[in-house]
Parts: C-alpha cells; structure tokens; sequence
C-alpha cells in the first residue's frame, strides 16, 4: 500500500510540474509563456494524467477494476 501511495504522489507531483514546463511548438521554437504552456497541457496530457492519478484506492468504485484501468494509463504515461 505504501509503494502505491508513493507512485501516486510521483504522478500528483509531475502534473503540477507539467503546467510549469516549456514546450516547442511546431517551428521548434521553445514556448515559456505560463498560459500557453496550461492551454497546451491541458489540450494534450492533462485527462489522462488526471485520471492516472486519482486515488481510486480510496473510493468504492463499483463494476471498474480500476487497478488495472490506473496501471494502464501509467505504463502510457511512462513511455511518452
């Protein structure tokens, strides 16, 4: 249970420093405006890792198997 909570927290953590990472745009010019960065990651990665991240573990989530839905998302979330 203590591996799990600490992957969470790992996941938790990289959203918020998501919204603050640059990105290229299609010309490959390097974008650091704050706002462009949110619209951008919340355009793109920002649902499933939200949904990757949720305590689900905390919650009776009923006719889900929410664990294996979770480690899914994960191992996509990994390999980007």
């Amino acid at each position: 249970h203590a591996c799990e909570l600490m992957v969470q927290w790992y996941f938790i953590v990289d959203i918020f420093l998501n919204f603050n990472t640059g990105f290229h745009d299609a010309s490959g010019v390097l974008i650091t405006n704050h706002r462009a960065i949110l619209k951008h990651y919340a355009k793109g990665w920002l649902l499933p890792d939200v949904v990757a991240s949720f305590p689900y573990s905390l919650f009776d989530v009923r006719g889900v198997n929410a664990p294996k839905l979770v480690r899914g998302l994960r191992v996509v979330r990994f390999t980007r």
